[in-house]
């Protein structure tokens, strides 16, 4: 009797791995929230995003103090923002994967400003052009290259609905 009870508990623990298993693969929540894919864009869209971490190639890149960077994602697959100086838009399209494929040239204003802020332009739109997936946790925005060795994290700015 002690040997089917054995036999019994084992086997329930696997059909509750594999249950488990099989309705984690299948979801769209990760640890950084929900994946923003084709249908989820309107969660995202109109919604002015600052950005308040950067990550490039595992290496943190401080924020200019008070710099402004945002992102908003429009209806039309395209997105725009400030980049600390000069406003940017271009557009992107999602490929069979779910994956944001950023068209090659990103349309910017060319004005100059302090060394600090320009610097800050050039490594967000580098970092901006690596990623490749976006995900929504509540009040907060992330995209993401693949590996997550990239990363721009954005939280919705308070005079965004």
């Amino acid at each position: 009797m002690d040997r089917y009870h054995v036999v019994a508990t084992l086997l329930m623990c696997s059909l509750l791995f594999a249950c488990a298993g099989i309705q984690s693969a299948g979801s769209d929540n990760q640890k950084d929230g929900v994946r923003i894919k084709s249908n989820r864009l309107g969660q995202i869209s109109t919604i002015e995003w600052r950005l308040v971490k950067m990550t490039l190639d595992n290496k943190s890149i401080p924020l200019v103090v008070n710099s402004q960077v945002t992102f908003t994602v429009s209806d039309n697959n395209r997105v725009s923002g400030s980049a600390s100086i000069n406003r940017y838009s271009g557009g992107f399209k999602l490929d069979g994967e779910n994956n944001f494929v950023w068209n090659k040239a990103f349309i910017m204003t060319r004005m100059a400003g302090p060394p600090d802020l320009m610097q800050q332009e050039r490594q967000y739109m580098q970092v901006l052009m690596k990623t490749s997936e976006m995900y929504r946790q509540a009040s907060r925005l992330m995209l993401t290259s693949p590996e997550r060795s990239t990363i721009l994290e954005f939280e919705k700015n308070s005079n965004s609905h």
